[in-house]
């Protein structure tokens, strides 16, 4: 868990001090990180999820802030934060993919794998819409809505860490249930809102 701990100080770190550098060499960001991704052939903090993970937790919370400065920075920086976590969590999913698929048949898979597998299917268009010149091409209320799915992604993520068998089990539950504590305001928003577009639908 340090190493997750130090990845997430470390990009928080970045993102208060250098958020503009970031936002303006992100595609060099992207590059550097798809290279170490390729160069990856052995166990590591990377291929075994540690920084990946560190990289979402950032992404994670900076939604889940109550407003400020540290959102406001983190938030500016918030998608190239997630494109490069993907791109650092390829290693580890395609790596245990194809370990799993080698070793165990489809029903002696370890119940964690399944959950995994899930969490990087959703993340695959998360992705892909989070480049900016993607997100330009569709409508904000479009954008939003494949962007919903990251809740399942973040859940998957957690599921797939509390399947596994350690003794991080209560540190993941900890932090995946602070985290929904903290998204409750924005549930109760979000169904308020629903609710009230009901409504109108109703009485028109």
């Amino acid at each position: 868990m340090t190493i997750v701990l130090l990845t997430v100080f470390i990009f928080v770190t970045a993102g208060l001090l250098f958020s503009k550098q970031i936002r303006k060499l992100h595609y060099g960001l992207y590059v550097f990180a798809g290279i170490i991704a390729l160069v990856i052939d052995e166990a590591n903090i990377i291929s075994l999820g540690y920084v990946p993970f560190g990289i979402f937790l950032v992404v994670m919370f900076t939604g889940a802030l109550d407003k400020g400065i540290i959102r406001k920075k983190l938030n500016t920086v918030r998608a190239e934060y997630a494109i490069i976590g993907f791109i650092m969590l390829l290693p580890h999913a395609l790596g245990y993919l194809l370990y799993f698929l080698d070793e165990f048949s489809l029903f002696d898979i370890p119940l964690s794998f399944y959950p995994g597998v899930i969490a990087t299917l959703v993340f695959i268009p998360l992705t892909i819409t989070s480049f900016r010149f993607i997100r330009k091409l569709m409508k904000y209320q479009d954008w939003k809505k494949v962007h919903r799915y990251a809740y399942l992604g973040y859940s998957m993520i957690f599921l797939h860490l509390l399947l596994i068998d350690n003794e991080r089990f209560y540190m993941y539950l900890g932090i995946y249930i602070t985290y929904v504590i903290l998204r409750i305001p924005d549930m109760i928003k979000y169904y308020k809102k629903i609710k009230a577009k009901k409504a109108i639908k109703v009485t028109t």
